[in-house]
């Protein structure tokens, strides 16, 4: 699938996911919401970071809980809808570089846009912390 961003696999079979990229079963994911309701019922979000979050654009956010969630806005949501939420990574094996014929081997299933498929920049990973902090990870 395609986001704002780059062209990813998703599933909300985290393990799996892991598996097919080659990379170890516990390694952590993104996890990727269709708006901030669904975000809300996932984790506790601070109130002082709800209107912080909302404005982000094109951005990962790290919890203190240990989880990194993305909310996908427009057009780039409709996919998930029917999911509300997946675990989200970039189509490509772990260190290598996006082979399309290697996703599309990988999914199930893929959703092609007319303009097809284009691997952008990656989105930028923040960490929340205590006391109104903000981390750039990536």
């Amino acid at each position: 699938m395609q986001s704002d961003t780059t062209v990813g696999l998703i599933s909300q079979d985290g393990l799996r996911l892991n598996r097919l990229k080659g990379r170890p079963d516990n390694q952590p994911l993104i996890e990727t919401v269709t708006s901030f309701s669904v975000l809300r019922s996932r984790l506790r979000v601070p109130v002082w970071a709800r209107s912080m979050i909302r404005r982000f654009k094109r951005t990962t956010v790290a919890y203190p809980q240990g989880r990194a969630i993305r909310v996908l806005c427009g057009k780039h949501a409709r996919p998930l809808e029917a999911l509300q939420w997946a675990y989200s990574s970039s189509a490509n094996p772990t260190g290598g570089a996006f082979d399309e014929s290697w996703a599309r081997a990988q999914a199930d299933l893929y959703l092609l846009r007319p303009e097809g498929f284009s691997p952008q920049a990656a989105s930028a990973i923040v960490r929340l912390g205590r006391g109104g902090r903000l981390k750039k990870l990536r």
